[in-house]
């Protein structure tokens, strides 16, 4: 599942409060290659499907994002029914979380020029296993408005999910995620 989330929220509100993520426009996204690669299976989760909070506090960014797992839709209704029944067992596991460990900007939120890459660490809970992610996170504000993308890869056999093959087709056993929050 590559790309994992569009949350909307405005960078200055974040200042010293949380953002409702299910009261902004957001939506998840994600990608599975195949092996051989010419397969590569797209999703996304349904719009506003999104839940969880964002915050600045003492120029640190926090960000919690859960995902009702049988939101997520791949194009093809077949498909969508083995990956949510068969692989992340939605009826057993509904949801994904993860939890994004506090960013320091070393910055206030207000300051128009606010731009800052590096790697993050955070907490994704799915299919009913908790294990610590890393990734590569963006955040710039532009114009006043806030762009933050997170970039990370999960392997699908620590999840304890199988890996998924039809008619001798396996999708890879990794499967990058990315998240973006714009406003």
């Amino acid at each position: 599942m590559k790309y994992m989330g569009l949350f909307v929220a405005s960078w200055s509100a974040l200042a010293g409060a949380a953002i409702d993520l299910s009261k902004t426009k957001n939506q998840v996204e994600f990608l599975a290659v195949g092996q051989p690669s010419a397969l590569k299976i797209r999703g996304k989760l349904e719009k506003d499907k999104l839940s969880g909070s964002c915050s600045l506090e003492n120029k640190q960014l926090s960000c919690t994002g859960k995902i009702p797992l049988d939101s997520l839709d791949t194009g093809i209704s077949l498909r969508n029914q083995h990956m949510k029944e068969k692989y992340l067992e939605t009826a057993k596991y509904p949801e994904s979380t993860l939890v994004v460990d506090p960013i320091e900007l070393g910055i206030s939120a207000d300051n128009p020029n606010l731009e800052k890459k590096g790697d993050f660490k955070g907490k994704l809970t799915l299919h009913g296993v908790t294990r610590e992610e890393k990734g590569q996170y963006e955040i710039k504000k532009e114009a006043g408005k806030l762009k933050a993308n997170f970039n990370f890869e999960i392997e699908l056999e620590p999840y304890k999910i199988d890996i998924p093959s039809y008619l001798g087709i396996k999708v890879s056993k990794k499967v990058e995620v990315k998240v973006e929050i714009a406003q």
